[in-house]
Protein backbone atom coordinates (compact mmCIF):
# COMPACT_ATOMS: atom_id res chain seq x y z
CA UNK A 1 0.00 0.00 0.00
CA UNK A 2 2.87 2.15 1.27
CA UNK A 3 4.95 1.79 -1.91
CA UNK A 4 1.48 2.41 -4.04
CA UNK A 5 1.15 5.80 -2.60
CA UNK A 6 4.38 6.88 -3.21
CA UNK A 7 4.27 5.61 -7.17
CA UNK A 8 0.71 7.62 -7.54
CA UNK A 9 2.40 10.41 -5.66
CA UNK A 10 5.53 10.48 -8.28
CA UNK A 11 3.00 9.99 -10.98
CA UNK A 12 0.92 13.06 -10.41
CA UNK A 13 4.68 14.99 -9.73
CA UNK A 14 5.80 13.97 -13.11
CA UNK A 15 2.44 14.73 -14.23
CA UNK A 16 2.38 18.38 -13.35
CA UNK A 17 5.67 19.01 -13.98
CA UNK A 18 5.03 17.98 -17.46
CA UNK A 19 2.09 19.78 -17.74
CA UNK A 20 3.26 22.77 -16.54
CA UNK A 21 6.09 23.21 -19.67
CA UNK A 22 3.44 21.56 -21.78
CA UNK A 23 1.02 24.81 -20.69
CA UNK A 24 4.09 27.54 -21.08
CA UNK A 25 5.10 26.12 -24.47
CA UNK A 26 1.73 25.94 -26.19
CA UNK A 27 0.50 29.41 -24.87
CA UNK A 28 3.68 30.77 -25.85
CA UNK A 29 3.16 30.01 -29.31
CA UNK A 30 -1.08 30.84 -29.07
CA UNK A 31 -0.93 34.12 -27.78
CA UNK A 32 1.95 35.19 -29.85
CA UNK A 33 -0.40 34.97 -32.79
CA UNK A 34 -4.09 34.92 -31.33
CA UNK A 35 -4.89 38.51 -29.88
CA UNK A 36 -3.71 39.34 -33.75
CA UNK A 37 -6.01 37.59 -35.74
CA UNK A 38 -8.99 39.45 -36.25
CA UNK A 39 -6.29 42.50 -36.82
CA UNK A 40 -4.44 40.75 -39.33
CA UNK A 41 -8.27 40.35 -41.27
CA UNK A 42 -8.80 43.85 -41.14
CA UNK A 43 -5.05 44.65 -42.87
CA UNK A 44 -6.29 41.84 -45.64
CA UNK A 45 -9.23 44.30 -46.44
CA UNK A 46 -11.74 42.46 -44.54
CA UNK A 47 -15.00 44.45 -43.95
CA UNK A 48 -17.21 44.31 -40.17
CA UNK A 49 -19.05 41.51 -41.72
CA UNK A 50 -15.94 39.58 -42.36
CA UNK A 51 -14.48 40.46 -38.95
CA UNK A 52 -17.69 39.16 -37.71
CA UNK A 53 -17.60 35.70 -38.83
CA UNK A 54 -13.70 35.18 -38.23
CA UNK A 55 -15.43 34.54 -34.71
CA UNK A 56 -19.12 33.78 -35.08
CA UNK A 57 -18.41 31.15 -37.46
CA UNK A 58 -15.89 28.74 -35.61
CA UNK A 59 -18.10 29.39 -32.81
CA UNK A 60 -21.43 28.11 -34.81
CA UNK A 61 -19.28 24.75 -35.58
CA UNK A 62 -18.01 24.63 -31.99
CA UNK A 63 -21.53 24.81 -30.98
CA UNK A 64 -23.15 21.94 -32.97
CA UNK A 65 -19.76 19.71 -32.78
CA UNK A 66 -20.10 20.06 -28.78
CA UNK A 67 -22.48 17.63 -27.74
CA UNK A 68 -21.40 14.52 -30.50
CA UNK A 69 -17.50 15.14 -29.44
CA UNK A 70 -18.41 14.72 -25.67
CA UNK A 71 -19.70 11.17 -26.60
CA UNK A 72 -16.63 10.33 -29.06
CA UNK A 73 -14.72 11.50 -25.82
CA UNK A 74 -16.34 9.28 -23.06
CA UNK A 75 -15.62 6.26 -25.74
CA UNK A 76 -11.77 6.28 -25.93
CA UNK A 77 -10.31 5.53 -22.32
CA UNK A 78 -6.72 6.68 -23.54
CA UNK A 79 -7.22 10.42 -23.00
CA UNK A 80 -4.11 12.03 -23.72
CA UNK A 81 -4.41 10.29 -27.54
CA UNK A 82 -7.02 11.87 -28.06
CA UNK A 83 -6.02 15.02 -26.62
CA UNK A 84 -2.63 14.40 -29.03
CA UNK A 85 -4.60 13.96 -31.89
CA UNK A 86 -7.37 16.78 -31.60
CA UNK A 87 -4.32 19.36 -30.51
CA UNK A 88 -2.17 18.31 -33.78
CA UNK A 89 -5.57 18.64 -36.00
CA UNK A 90 -6.20 21.98 -34.00
CA UNK A 91 -2.89 23.69 -34.63
CA UNK A 92 -1.16 22.03 -37.25
CA UNK A 93 -3.09 24.36 -39.46
CA UNK A 94 -0.64 27.55 -38.00
CA UNK A 95 1.78 25.78 -40.59
CA UNK A 96 -0.57 26.86 -43.01
CA UNK A 97 -1.13 30.71 -41.95
CA UNK A 98 2.68 30.70 -41.52
CA UNK A 99 3.15 29.58 -45.30
CA UNK A 100 -0.16 31.69 -47.50
CA UNK A 101 1.55 35.21 -46.47
CA UNK A 102 4.38 34.10 -48.37
CA UNK A 103 2.85 32.27 -51.06
CA UNK A 104 -0.11 35.58 -51.47
CA UNK A 105 -2.49 32.91 -50.93
CA UNK A 106 -4.16 34.91 -48.01
CA UNK A 107 -7.10 36.73 -48.06
CA UNK A 108 -9.95 37.48 -45.20
CA UNK A 109 -12.18 34.31 -47.07
CA UNK A 110 -8.81 32.01 -46.52
CA UNK A 111 -8.19 33.44 -43.20
CA UNK A 112 -12.17 32.78 -42.27
CA UNK A 113 -12.02 28.96 -43.61
CA UNK A 114 -8.47 28.07 -41.87
CA UNK A 115 -10.03 29.12 -38.73
CA UNK A 116 -13.65 27.41 -38.92
CA UNK A 117 -11.58 24.42 -39.65
CA UNK A 118 -9.61 24.50 -36.54
CA UNK A 119 -12.64 24.62 -34.04
CA UNK A 120 -13.30 21.17 -34.12
CA UNK A 121 -10.76 19.60 -33.20
CA UNK A 122 -10.10 22.62 -30.75
CA UNK A 123 -13.66 21.87 -29.45
CA UNK A 124 -12.77 18.29 -28.88
CA UNK A 125 -9.39 19.31 -27.15
CA UNK A 126 -11.05 21.33 -24.79
CA UNK A 127 -13.36 18.50 -23.83
CA UNK A 128 -11.00 15.78 -23.68
CA UNK A 129 -8.19 18.29 -21.91
CA UNK A 130 -11.52 18.55 -18.23
CA UNK A 131 -10.99 15.12 -18.40
CA UNK A 132 -7.86 14.14 -18.56
CA UNK A 133 -7.09 17.11 -16.21
CA UNK A 134 -9.33 15.64 -13.49
CA UNK A 135 -8.08 12.02 -13.97
CA UNK A 136 -4.36 13.09 -13.59
CA UNK A 137 -4.62 14.73 -10.51
CA UNK A 138 -6.50 13.52 -7.11
CA UNK A 139 -9.08 16.09 -5.86
CA UNK A 140 -7.67 18.05 -2.98
CA UNK A 141 -4.73 18.75 -5.20
CA UNK A 142 -6.46 19.65 -8.60
CA UNK A 143 -7.32 22.90 -7.51
CA UNK A 144 -3.47 23.48 -6.37
CA UNK A 145 -1.94 22.30 -9.31
CA UNK A 146 -4.59 23.91 -11.84
CA UNK A 147 -3.94 27.08 -10.31
CA UNK A 148 -0.24 27.28 -10.48
CA UNK A 149 -0.03 26.18 -14.50
CA UNK A 150 -2.75 29.04 -15.04
CA UNK A 151 -0.91 31.26 -13.27
CA UNK A 152 2.26 30.06 -14.79
CA UNK A 153 0.39 30.01 -18.10
CA UNK A 154 -0.85 33.53 -17.53
CA UNK A 155 2.19 35.51 -17.62
CA UNK A 156 3.47 33.57 -20.04
CA UNK A 157 0.50 34.68 -22.32
CA UNK A 158 1.55 38.38 -21.69
CA UNK A 159 4.99 38.42 -22.37
CA UNK A 160 3.60 36.42 -25.54
CA UNK A 161 1.20 38.58 -26.56
CA UNK A 162 3.99 42.09 -25.91
CA UNK A 163 6.35 40.21 -27.80
CA UNK A 164 4.36 39.60 -30.61
CA UNK A 165 2.48 43.39 -31.15
CA UNK A 166 6.33 44.75 -30.73
CA UNK A 167 7.47 42.06 -33.80
CA UNK A 168 4.15 42.63 -36.14
CA UNK A 169 5.49 46.63 -35.52
CA UNK A 170 8.98 45.96 -36.26
CA UNK A 171 8.82 43.71 -39.42
CA UNK A 172 6.60 44.40 -42.32
CA UNK A 173 3.79 42.36 -43.80
CA UNK A 174 4.17 39.44 -44.82
CA UNK A 175 7.34 38.16 -42.90
CA UNK A 176 6.39 39.87 -39.36
CA UNK A 177 2.89 36.90 -39.70
CA UNK A 178 4.69 34.14 -40.98
CA UNK A 179 7.67 34.12 -38.82
CA UNK A 180 5.20 34.40 -35.86
CA UNK A 181 2.86 31.83 -37.20
CA UNK A 182 5.86 29.80 -37.96
CA UNK A 183 7.06 29.95 -34.33
CA UNK A 184 3.33 29.25 -32.86
CA UNK A 185 3.66 25.65 -35.03
CA UNK A 186 7.21 24.70 -33.46
CA UNK A 187 5.76 25.48 -30.08
CA UNK A 188 2.75 24.05 -30.93
CA UNK A 189 4.41 20.91 -32.06
CA UNK A 190 6.33 20.55 -29.01
CA UNK A 191 3.79 20.40 -26.80
CA UNK A 192 1.81 17.74 -28.52
CA UNK A 193 5.47 15.87 -28.14
CA UNK A 194 4.86 16.43 -24.37
CA UNK A 195 0.77 15.53 -23.90
CA UNK A 196 1.69 12.63 -25.42
CA UNK A 197 4.17 11.90 -22.48
CA UNK A 198 1.45 12.11 -20.02
CA UNK A 199 1.16 9.17 -17.30
CA UNK A 200 -2.50 8.23 -17.82
CA UNK A 201 -1.84 5.07 -15.33
CA UNK A 202 -4.95 4.87 -12.93
CA UNK A 203 -5.95 2.93 -10.67
CA UNK A 204 -8.79 1.89 -8.29
CA UNK A 205 -12.04 4.19 -8.59
CA UNK A 206 -10.46 6.23 -11.27
CA UNK A 207 -10.07 2.98 -13.68
CA UNK A 208 -13.94 2.52 -13.13
CA UNK A 209 -14.69 5.95 -14.15
CA UNK A 210 -12.71 5.32 -16.86
CA UNK A 211 -14.65 2.58 -17.96
CA UNK A 212 -18.02 3.98 -17.61
CA UNK A 213 -20.30 4.19 -21.30
CA UNK A 214 -21.77 7.40 -20.82
CA UNK A 215 -25.04 6.10 -18.86
CA UNK A 216 -28.07 7.77 -19.71
CA UNK A 217 -28.54 9.98 -23.05
CA UNK A 218 -27.68 13.74 -22.95
CA UNK A 219 -31.70 14.40 -23.63
CA UNK A 220 -33.15 12.26 -20.98
CA UNK A 221 -30.26 13.61 -18.36
CA UNK A 222 -30.67 17.13 -19.38
CA UNK A 223 -34.95 16.88 -18.64
CA UNK A 224 -33.75 15.12 -15.30
CA UNK A 225 -31.84 18.04 -14.06
CA UNK A 226 -34.74 20.83 -15.32
CA UNK A 227 -37.57 19.39 -13.68
CA UNK A 228 -35.28 18.90 -10.46
CA UNK A 229 -36.86 20.40 -7.44
CA UNK A 230 -33.36 21.41 -5.63
CA UNK A 231 -31.20 22.42 -8.64
CA UNK A 232 -33.88 22.74 -11.33
CA UNK A 233 -34.31 26.29 -10.64
CA UNK A 234 -30.81 26.83 -9.87
CA UNK A 235 -29.07 25.60 -13.27
CA UNK A 236 -31.70 27.65 -15.20
CA UNK A 237 -30.81 30.85 -13.24
CA UNK A 238 -27.15 30.43 -13.60
CA UNK A 239 -27.44 29.36 -17.74
CA UNK A 240 -29.54 31.90 -18.51
CA UNK A 241 -27.90 34.58 -16.69
CA UNK A 242 -24.64 33.51 -17.90
CA UNK A 243 -25.88 33.71 -21.29
CA UNK A 244 -27.10 37.08 -21.22
CA UNK A 245 -23.41 38.04 -19.75
CA UNK A 246 -21.39 36.15 -22.59
CA UNK A 247 -23.83 37.59 -25.27
CA UNK A 248 -22.86 41.17 -24.01
CA UNK A 249 -19.04 39.82 -23.76
CA UNK A 250 -18.84 38.57 -27.13
CA UNK A 251 -20.70 41.22 -28.89
CA UNK A 252 -17.90 43.49 -28.79
CA UNK A 253 -15.25 41.12 -30.53
CA UNK A 254 -15.84 42.40 -34.10
CA UNK A 255 -16.01 45.90 -32.02
CA UNK A 256 -12.74 45.96 -30.46
CA UNK A 257 -10.37 45.38 -33.84
CA UNK A 258 -12.24 47.93 -35.72
CA UNK A 259 -12.66 50.53 -32.54
CA UNK A 260 -8.73 50.21 -32.25
CA UNK A 261 -7.68 50.01 -35.40
CA UNK A 262 -10.02 51.80 -38.09
CA UNK A 263 -11.13 54.58 -35.50
CA UNK A 264 -8.43 55.17 -33.17
CA UNK A 265 -5.70 53.93 -35.41
CA UNK A 266 -3.68 52.24 -32.78
CA UNK A 267 -0.70 50.27 -33.76
CA UNK A 268 -0.21 46.64 -32.70
CA UNK A 269 2.30 47.35 -30.52
CA UNK A 270 -0.26 49.88 -28.56
CA UNK A 271 -2.55 46.81 -28.66
CA UNK A 272 0.09 44.47 -27.13
CA UNK A 273 0.22 47.08 -24.21
CA UNK A 274 -3.40 46.66 -23.57
CA UNK A 275 -3.11 42.91 -23.28
CA UNK A 276 -0.24 42.81 -21.14
CA UNK A 277 -1.55 45.46 -19.06
CA UNK A 278 -5.36 42.92 -18.54
CA UNK A 279 -2.82 39.75 -18.44
CA UNK A 280 -0.68 41.38 -15.39
CA UNK A 281 -3.56 42.68 -13.16
CA UNK A 282 -5.46 38.70 -13.97
CA UNK A 283 -2.59 37.39 -12.18
CA UNK A 284 -3.18 39.56 -9.32
CA UNK A 285 -6.92 38.86 -9.07
CA UNK A 286 -6.89 35.08 -9.80
CA UNK A 287 -4.58 35.31 -6.50
CA UNK A 288 -6.71 37.87 -4.15
CA UNK A 289 -10.14 37.13 -5.76
CA UNK A 290 -9.42 33.38 -5.45
CA UNK A 291 -9.02 34.00 -1.08
CA UNK A 292 -12.01 36.42 -1.42
CA UNK A 293 -13.91 33.28 -2.55
CA UNK A 294 -12.52 30.92 -0.36
CA UNK A 295 -14.21 33.35 2.98
CA UNK A 296 -16.90 34.95 0.77
CA UNK A 297 -18.11 32.28 -1.18
CA UNK A 298 -18.07 32.13 -5.52
CA UNK A 299 -21.17 33.82 -6.00
CA UNK A 300 -20.13 36.98 -4.17
CA UNK A 301 -16.99 36.88 -6.10
CA UNK A 302 -18.79 36.13 -9.63
CA UNK A 303 -21.40 39.31 -8.89
CA UNK A 304 -18.64 41.75 -8.17
CA UNK A 305 -16.27 40.23 -11.21
CA UNK A 306 -19.46 40.19 -13.62
CA UNK A 307 -20.58 43.60 -12.42
CA UNK A 308 -16.59 44.85 -12.92
CA UNK A 309 -17.09 43.56 -16.60
CA UNK A 310 -20.56 45.24 -17.20
CA UNK A 311 -18.85 48.87 -16.58
CA UNK A 312 -15.91 48.22 -18.73
CA UNK A 313 -16.87 48.95 -22.24
CA UNK A 314 -19.41 52.11 -21.15
CA UNK A 315 -16.09 53.76 -19.53
CA UNK A 316 -13.78 52.60 -22.04
CA UNK A 317 -15.85 54.52 -24.94
CA UNK A 318 -16.05 57.62 -22.84
CA UNK A 319 -12.27 58.86 -23.30
CA UNK A 320 -10.17 57.99 -26.23
CA UNK A 321 -6.84 58.11 -23.96
CA UNK A 322 -4.15 55.59 -24.02
CA UNK A 323 -3.20 56.08 -20.10
CA UNK A 324 -7.22 55.75 -19.51
CA UNK A 325 -7.52 52.66 -21.66
CA UNK A 326 -4.15 50.83 -20.63
CA UNK A 327 -5.70 51.65 -16.67
CA UNK A 328 -9.20 50.45 -17.76
CA UNK A 329 -7.69 47.15 -19.76
CA UNK A 330 -5.67 46.54 -16.01
CA UNK A 331 -9.08 46.99 -14.52
CA UNK A 332 -11.10 44.65 -16.40
CA UNK A 333 -8.35 42.11 -16.68
CA UNK A 334 -8.77 42.04 -12.65
CA UNK A 335 -12.24 41.27 -12.68
CA UNK A 336 -12.43 38.61 -15.58
CA UNK A 337 -9.92 36.32 -13.55
CA UNK A 338 -12.75 36.70 -11.16
CA UNK A 339 -15.42 35.30 -13.80
CA UNK A 340 -13.46 32.99 -14.69
CA UNK A 341 -12.31 31.33 -11.62
CA UNK A 342 -15.66 30.82 -10.16
CA UNK A 343 -18.27 30.28 -12.90
CA UNK A 344 -17.37 26.65 -13.34
CA UNK A 345 -17.44 26.23 -9.88
CA UNK A 346 -20.99 27.01 -9.46
CA UNK A 347 -21.76 25.63 -12.83
CA UNK A 348 -20.82 22.26 -10.86
CA UNK A 349 -22.59 23.42 -7.49
CA UNK A 350 -25.64 23.84 -9.56
CA UNK A 351 -25.90 20.53 -11.33
CA UNK A 352 -26.56 17.22 -9.31
CA UNK A 353 -23.83 14.78 -9.37
CA UNK A 354 -25.51 12.00 -11.68
CA UNK A 355 -26.77 14.75 -14.39
CA UNK A 356 -23.65 16.52 -14.45
CA UNK A 357 -22.44 15.66 -17.65
CA UNK A 358 -25.27 16.87 -19.71
CA UNK A 359 -25.28 20.23 -17.35
CA UNK A 360 -21.56 20.53 -18.57
CA UNK A 361 -22.89 20.01 -22.19
CA UNK A 362 -25.50 22.04 -22.11
CA UNK A 363 -24.22 25.29 -20.80
CA UNK A 364 -20.73 25.06 -23.31
CA UNK A 365 -23.51 24.40 -26.20
CA UNK A 366 -25.15 27.88 -24.94
CA UNK A 367 -21.96 29.80 -23.90
CA UNK A 368 -20.89 28.85 -28.11
CA UNK A 369 -24.07 29.57 -28.91
CA UNK A 370 -23.43 33.72 -27.79
CA UNK A 371 -20.08 33.35 -29.56
CA UNK A 372 -22.04 32.64 -32.54
CA UNK A 373 -24.95 34.72 -32.51
CA UNK A 374 -23.55 38.09 -30.56
CA UNK A 375 -20.59 39.31 -32.99
CA UNK A 376 -23.35 39.37 -35.87
CA UNK A 377 -24.79 41.48 -33.70
CA UNK A 378 -22.15 43.71 -32.89
CA UNK A 379 -21.51 43.20 -36.35
CA UNK A 380 -25.14 45.08 -37.21
CA UNK A 381 -24.41 47.27 -34.61
CA UNK A 382 -21.70 48.77 -35.94
CA UNK A 383 -23.83 49.47 -39.52
CA UNK A 384 -26.45 51.68 -37.34
CA UNK A 385 -24.00 53.54 -35.14
CA UNK A 386 -20.35 54.40 -34.29
CA UNK A 387 -17.89 51.88 -32.36
CA UNK A 388 -18.09 53.95 -29.26
CA UNK A 389 -21.46 53.62 -28.82
CA UNK A 390 -22.65 50.15 -30.01
CA UNK A 391 -19.13 49.32 -26.71
CA UNK A 392 -22.09 50.99 -24.71
CA UNK A 393 -24.58 48.77 -25.86
CA UNK A 394 -22.58 46.14 -24.87
CA UNK A 395 -22.53 47.34 -21.41
CA UNK A 396 -26.19 47.39 -21.23
CA UNK A 397 -26.82 43.69 -22.28
CA UNK A 398 -24.00 42.51 -19.50
CA UNK A 399 -25.30 44.53 -16.86
CA UNK A 400 -28.68 42.69 -18.18
CA UNK A 401 -26.87 39.71 -17.48
CA UNK A 402 -25.72 40.71 -13.86
CA UNK A 403 -29.19 41.90 -12.68
CA UNK A 404 -30.46 38.41 -13.95
CA UNK A 405 -27.83 36.89 -11.98
CA UNK A 406 -28.61 38.94 -8.88
CA UNK A 407 -32.79 38.92 -8.86
CA UNK A 408 -32.44 35.34 -9.26
CA UNK A 409 -30.10 34.93 -6.21
CA UNK A 410 -32.12 36.63 -4.05
CA UNK A 411 -35.13 34.41 -5.75
CA UNK A 412 -33.41 31.38 -4.85
CA UNK A 413 -32.70 32.17 -1.14
CA UNK A 414 -36.12 33.03 -0.09
CA UNK A 415 -37.41 29.45 1.06
CA UNK A 416 -39.90 27.78 -0.81
CA UNK A 417 -43.57 27.56 0.11
CA UNK A 418 -44.37 24.21 1.27
CA UNK A 419 -47.91 22.25 -0.02
CA UNK A 420 -50.08 21.55 2.56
Amino acid sequence: MHLMKSESRKRVAYNERLLVWEGVIANFGIWLVSPYIAILSIQLGASDHEVGLLTSIPALVSMLAMIPLSRVAQQHSAQKVVAAASALGNRVFYLALAVSPLLGWLNPTVLIVITVAMAVPGALLNIVWANLQSQLFPPERRASILGYRNAVIKVVSIVATFAGGYFLAAVGYPYNYSTLFGVAFVACMISVYLINRIDESREGEDQALASRDGGEPYFGQLKAILSDDDYGRKFILFVVSMFVFHFGMNTTAPIWPIYHVRVLGLSTTIIGLFNFASGALAVAGFWFLGKVAGKRGDEFVLTLSVLGSATFPLLYSLIPSIPWMVFLQSYVGFWNAGWSLTVYTILLNSSKAQYRPACVATFHTAMSMTGFLAPMFGSLLLTYMPAHVALRVSSGIRFIGWMTFVVGLRMLSKPRPVNQ
